[in-house]
């Protein structure tokens, strides 16, 4: 049985909401509507809604657009589209974009309150997982350690332990047991190193033949939370947030991804220190995490505040309460000021290099801009870019010879990292390459980053990380195209005029 919901319904035609909001009401729930998607997205953002229905095609901001920001805003809200015969395919995107439903015009009373009714029973299953999962953690989720004693605990968490350590050139992982203590920093930038290098091999073996399919993929038996990944920055984990929709969704999952996925503890920590080419505000990030970590860790003048986030992360609060510090309120409330003053100086660096319109619209209609041919011209096509991005994923496979092969008399395949910037990367079989010139390669990274990857995924291929414009040979600023491509601004940049 569902209880009474609040429930928008977005529709530009008045019928529509009209039947709609009878049906709804009938069954117990409160309906409010509106006739196009900014003024739904305007009442969304004034109230409460546990179901939101909206057309798919409506004029100006239609439903897969409504369906983004509602998600983006509150991602426990189940939403409905309804769609015509011709837009059925829309539909089906708009469920992989994390819609509940749709249904078809013309609709029954019995189909609409249907639909609704078991969106919201999923949404309230949801609900009801998540609160068990706050339960499985306890009361106690954070917890007061000094540095080292953090340190000593992790380290006997997993068999390999990573943490971020000083170098000379920024901090790298290096495993715990061969880093000083005052070379551990929890705070500061990102590492150089993106996280996709534990999860996703530069170089990999993926087959062997003749052989088993359970001898491929078997990388032996591995202890839970066999690795550590200490450090983690807002960046990175919502890179491999991205990887995981990649890798972990869909009709395959890559078995290789998912062995090391599974056994990896996540230990995420505030950014303390933004660089210059960081801009996750810019990707509607923040500098810290407050999900989809395992533990997360705030420093503040008395020690680190360890945070769980998840069951194994609850568990292992647990072992470590005793000997632990009580979270006191001061101490959330320096963490909370903290966090503000790192919010605002990444704000304020990007205060010049904030578009007006949102990036996917940017790039999506700006196909035919000479801000491409311009800006390509300092791009020499080295493809440092992908190879450090957190989120590039592209990969070549190619046969192994058997002289070469670790098994004599079996032929491998090895599966190695791939670059969209290198100017063979998508020639075909007949030599017809539809990406020759590197102004059309240029146009396809920001084309995958902003469009076709959030289509696909529901999120940027972008998080605001920097390291594609620390490493630019050809000094080209991301933040800076895409500015440019506003029209205004950025007039410094590739010797464009404004």
């Amino acid at each position: 049985m569902v209880a009474e919901a609040n429930v928008l319904v977005i529709d530009d035609e008045e019928t529509v909401c009209r039947s709609c909001a009878r049906i709804l009401s009938e069954k117990g729930h409160t309906v409010t509507t509106a006739l196009n998607g900014e003024e739904g997205l305007r009442q969304f953002g004034e109230s409460h809604f546990d179901l939101v229905i909206s057309d798919l095609k409506m004029p100006g901001t239609g439903g897969i657009g409504v369906l983004r920001q509602v998600k983006e805003r509150s991602p426990q809200t189940a939403v409905i589209v309804i769609t015509g015969y011709s837009s059925v395919g829309s539909a089906i995107e708009a469920m992989k974009l994390g819609a509940a439903d749709y249904i078809e015009k013309p609709f029954t009373p019995d189909e609409l309150a249907t639909a609704a009714a078991l969106a919201l029973e999923r949404r309230a299953e949801r609900a009801a997982v998540a609160l068990e999962r706050r339960e499985l953690i306890g009361e106690k989720t954070s917890v007061l350690v000094g540095r080292a004693a953090f340190r000593e605990i992790i380290e006997g968490v997993g068999r390999d332990v990573y943490v971020p350590r000083r170098r000379e050139k920024g901090l790298r992982y290096s495993l715990a047991g061969q880093c000083p203590e005052e070379e551990v920093l929890w705070g500061e930038i990102r590492p150089v190193d993106p996280l996709k290098v534990f999860f996703f091999d530069p170089r990999r073996r993926v087959a062997a033949y003749p052989s088993a399919w359970s001898e491929i993929v078997s990388g032996g038996e591995t202890p839970e939370h066999a690795r550590v990944i200490a450090g983690v920055k807002r960046c990175d984990l919502q890179a491999l947030d991205a990887l995981d929709r990649v890798f972990l969704e869909g009709d395959f999952i890559d078995p290789f991804y998912k062995a090391v996925r599974d056994n990896t503890l996540i230990v995420t920590s505030d950014c303390s220190n933004p660089g210059p080419s960081c801009s996750c505000v810019l990707m509607g990030l923040s500098p810290f995490c407050e999900e989809g970590f395992d533990l997360n860790v705030s420093e503040v003048a008395e020690g680190l505040i360890v945070e769980a986030g998840s069951e194994r992360g609850g568990k292992l609060v647990e072992t470590i309460v005793e000997g632990a510090q009580q979270v006191a309120p001061s101490h959330l409330e320096e963490r909370h000021e903290r966090r503000d003053q790192v919010q605002e100086i990444v704000r304020t660096g990007l205060a010049d290099l904030q578009p007006e319109e949102p990036y996917e619209e940017l790039v999506k209609h700006a196909a035919d801009s000479p801000v491409w041919e311009e800006c390509a011209e300092r791009c020499v096509g080295c493809a440092a870019c992908t190879q450090i991005c957190p989120t590039c994923h592209c990969f070549y496979l190619h046969e192994q010879a058997q002289e070469k092969a670790r098994v004599e008399g079996r032929y491998e395949i090895i599966r190695t990292w791939d670059s969209c910037q290198y100017p063979a990367f998508a020639r075909v079989a007949g030599g017809a390459n539809p990406r020759k010139s590197v102004r059309e390669r240029f146009l396809h990274r920001y084309t995958d980053k902003f469009v076709d990857f959030k289509e696909a995924y529901g999120v940027f291929g972008c998080t605001g990380c920097g390291r594609c414009v620390d490493v630019c040979m050809g000094k080209i600023d991301m933040r800076e195209v895409l500015y440019k491509l506003g029209g205004t601004g950025a007039a410094r940049y590739c010797g464009v005029k404004a």
